[in-house]
């Protein structure tokens, strides 16, 4: 049996950031939903591969040994500048650390249980990207609550 990626909508990936205390939880999630990194590239994530002046995150070394650049999302800004100057970058856990603060948050949150929670590992929050690029419209703007 082939089990299908859990996506987010928008409004329940902001039900789950509202119960996600921990800063370095609540960048790393902000990354795979609104960035699309995956856990792995989240946790190697280091404040010499964000460059603000050209708005771009490098990953480096992500699947397949690859590296590409990802501009940063407007969204998250805020709470990417605070992660390098505070040094909450690199991420402070591992990934398996990681994938049981979501699976965690998602619970406290209500949405697992929408969901019934069959794929609760946070790489549907990289499989959610999708659904939210979709929101914009043709000039590449998008509604959203604030987060």
């Amino acid at each position: 049996m082939i089990r299908l990626p859990l996506v987010l909508s928008e409004d329940e990936f902001v039900r789950l950031l509202g119960v996600t205390s921990c800063f370095h939880h609540r960048l790393a999630f902000l990354l795979g939903f609104y960035e699309g990194l995956r856990v792995s590239e989240v946790v190697r994530l280091l404040p010499v591969d964000v460059d603000f002046g050209q708005r771009l995150i490098r990953v480096r070394q992500g699947k397949g040994g690859k590296d590409r650049n990802i501009p940063i999302n407007p969204f998250i800004w805020k709470d990417l500048s605070k992660a390098v100057k505070t040094g909450v970058l690199p991420i402070k856990c591992g990934v398996r650390a990681l994938e049981r603060a979501f699976k965690r948050n998602l619970l406290k949150s209500g949405v697992g249980k929408d969901k019934g929670l069959f794929y609760s590992e946070s790489h549907f929050t990289r499989c959610s990207v999708i659904r939210y690029l979709r929101n914009f419209d043709e000039k590449g703007i998008i509604k959203r609550r604030e987060l």
